[in-house]
């Protein structure tokens, strides 16, 4: 799934600069060998990354977990309704996030 997040302020993903790398310089990342996600599975990840790319932050830059407003006004501006479980798969990506987060911070 990494290769298929967003990577840079462009919108292009992982995958997308890795192959851009290995067009340019011959270079072949393993990692590009990983299967891309399915399209409806793919509409989602990148929604929960442009959400993640909005969300508040705490006062010492720790990510707050993501509001049902913000949902709405992304359904809204993007004109991008999602269905119940989009919104539950969104707050468990969400909440897996948060906890990577959290033990990375523990351990290093």
């Amino acid at each position: 799934m990494e290769l298929d997040t967003p990577f840079n302020d462009k919108g292009e993903t992982l995958r997308q600069a890795l192959t851009a790398t290995r067009e340019a310089y011959g270079y072949e990342d393993p990692r590009l060998h990983e299967p891309p996600l399915p399209l409806f599975v793919m509409e989602l990840w990148n929604a929960f990354w442009k959400l993640d790319m909005r969300r508040d932050r705490g006062q010492w830059g720790n990510s707050m977990p993501l509001r049902y407003e913000q949902i709405d006004a992304y359904m809204r501006v993007k004109s991008h309704p999602l269905l119940p479980w989009e919104v539950e798969a969104i707050e468990a990506m969400d909440l897996a996030l948060l906890n990577a987060q959290a033990e990375n911070k523990n351990n290093g």
